[in-house]
């Protein structure tokens, strides 16, 4: 019997994908409050998704509408930086404190913790 091999480019976008869904499954523009379908809003990641280490941490992501996101927050850092102290006010003190920690350590995920991750997520 041959050995099925693990595609890891192949579950990482799965894993992104997931990821995503979950992030807009707010239903709400967490800067504008504007609220629609999940297809409304985009998925942004905080700490870019570059970084292994938050790139699937869905407290690095936030749920904004498309023209929030396209026109506020990707062409403004002033608009960044206020989207980040309305989210701490909803998600608490520590949360920005512990992505950024968390954004510092330099992590390889072996295919094993991916697919912990992906459970995860999934929950």
């Amino acid at each position: 019997m041959a050995k099925v091999l693990f595609d890891r480019k192949k579950f990482i976008n799965k894993m992104d994908k997931l990821w995503s869904l979950k992030v807009r499954e707010v239903g709400i523009c967490e800067l504008c409050s504007r609220k629609g379908d999940i297809k409304s809003f985009d998925a942004h990641h905080l700490r870019g998704r570059g970084n292994q280490s938050t790139r699937w941490d869905l407290d690095n992501g936030v749920c904004l509408c498309k023209g929030c996101h396209r026109f506020k927050v990707h062409m403004d850092t002033f608009t960044t930086g206020i989207l980040i102290k309305k989210l701490e006010k909803k998600r608490g003190d520590g949360w920005w404190k512990r992505i950024e920690r968390k954004s510092n350590q330099s992590l390889y995920y072996t295919n094993k913790d991916l697919e912990e991750i992906y459970g995860h997520l999934q929950d």
